[in-house]
């Protein structure tokens, strides 16, 4: 989502529903800025292989590590700590995916670590 579609959800506070919550596993931590994008992952590079992405997922393992808990949990946590509702799609290919995932309804980020990942 960028600035202008977030300033309008949190202006009309109209619920945000999105379909690639996870950024198709960007925020799992496992790319890397400067690093071949696999072949099967194009469309996923032009919309989330871009440097204000890759500063925010640095922040994302940042914290993660302070928390001890999946930069998952985070990026997910991220989304639902938005000052409107968002209902975050997830999908996963395996069972324990699934749990990291729902382990992000019961983490809640406060406003500091919000804004800091924001990159307010």
């Amino acid at each position: 989502m960028d600035d202008e579609m977030k300033n309008y959800h949190e202006l009309h506070g109209m619920p945000a529903i999105p379909f690639a919550s996870q950024a198709g596993g960007f925020f799992s931590g496992r790319y890397r800025l400067g690093e071949a994008v696999p072949p099967d992952k194009e469309l996923f590079s032009k919309l989330y292989y871009n440097e204000k992405n890759f500063n925010k997922l640095e922040r994302v393992l940042e914290v993660a590590r302070q928390y001890r808990i999946s930069p998952v949990v985070i990026s997910l946590s991220y989304l639902l700590s938005q000052p409107f509702a968002v209902y975050p799609i997830i999908g996963s290919y395996t069972i324990s995916q699934l749990t990291e995932s729902c382990a992000a309804g019961d983490f809640r980020l406060d406003a500091d670590t919000w804004q800091y990942i924001d990159g307010i």
